[in-house]
């Protein structure tokens, strides 16, 4: 595993403990206490001797990172469901918060929320590669780094705070829109996402559709972390005339249908609209979004039509 991606790799394991520990100390109470035991697994792997097995150490990592996964899965959870809640149409619910002066609030802190759920999943990620690193020096073996691979390729939610769609969407939580920009001058967004290299810890992810090369519309991010258009990767899929929703049609996937840009398979089983992505982009760039959403109206109705033929014989 190289040490690419994250100025905290690049750190002594000394700052690195540190670091975890001030944080557990530090952090909103959700997270507080609930990080990576990184102390411990050193204790555990420098005072053990090259003679301990290799899976014993394993199995401790793996507890912990059930543990961390859980924590962030839970918190995400909220912090997404409070995020909809918020942009819910419901008017009653809108005009309350305006009148009691809570709106911005409940906004301000959304953010600060999400922000803090990509802090608590950028260090643990850290750390975890950090002693895995640190476990194959010491016994002079790939295990580490192949046990690390195994948790990017699981499409379970097993780490879900390594990879996953629940990172991106609060990306978009923590990072709202700035206003509309040009097409030259779209800014990229910086956030932890999966690029064919389990040692890629933060990397540049535009508003792009890599397979449409517009900006995105209604995105959906996959498995592997990897954001596309709804109608781009239903296309990819084979599934170009189905009218049904995503999710409907992400069930009915073969499994076998690889990613259009890492070619990972099996991604689609934890594929998942990125409602909040979509609302940054559909504020940053409205009159794309409103052009674009026409355009998918209008070959919607033309799809059904063709299939309403079909079905009658014409």
């Amino acid at each position: 595993m190289g040490n690419r991606g994250s100025p905290l790799l690049h750190e002594s394991s000394k700052y690195l403990r540190k670091h975890v520990e001030d944080s557990n100390k530090v952090f909103p109470a959700p997270w507080r206490g609930k990080f990576l035991r990184y102390k411990s697994l050193e204790e555990k792997l420098h005072g053990s001797g090259k003679g301990t097995k290799d899976g014993a150490f394993l199995v401790s990592v793996f507890e912990e990172v059930v543990n961390v996964n859980e924590v962030f899965k839970a918190t995400a959870a909220e912090i997404l469901k409070e995020h909809r809640s918020y942009q819910s149409p419901n008017w009653l619910q809108t005009i309350s918060r305006v009148v009691k002066g809570k709106k911005g609030q409940d906004y301000d802190e959304g953010c600060l929320k999400a922000g803090a759920c990509l802090e608590f999943a950028h260090i643990n990620a850290v750390a975890l590669r950090r002693v895995l690193n640190q476990h194959d020096q010491t016994h002079g073996s790939d295990l580490g780094r192949k046990f690390y691979d195994s948790l990017w390729q699981n499409q379970t939610g097993r780490a879900a705070f390594l990879h996953s769609p629940e990172l991106l969407e609060l990306s978009a939580i923590a990072q709202p829109a700035q206003g509309e920009k040009s097409d030259e001058s779209k800014e990229a967004i910086s956030l932890p996402h999966h690029n064919n290299d389990p040692c890629t810890d933060v990397v540049k992810l535009d508003h792009r559709c890599s397979v449409c090369l517009e900006v995105l519309f209604k995105p959906v991010a996959l498995g592997c972390g990897h954001v596309f258009c709804t109608s781009c990767l239903k296309t990819a899929a084979g599934r170009k005339c189905d009218v049904r929703t995503f999710d409907q049609v992400a069930r009915c996937v073969d499994p076998r249908v690889r990613c259009p840009e890492c070619r990972q398979d099996g991604v689609f089983r934890r594929a998942a609209e990125l409602t909040a992505l979509g609302d940054t982009i559909r504020a940053t760039y409205p009159r794309h979004w409103e052009n674009r959403g026409k355009e998918e109206a209008a070959r919607e109705v033309e799809l059904k039509g063709e299939l309403l033929r079909k079905l009658r014989g014409g």
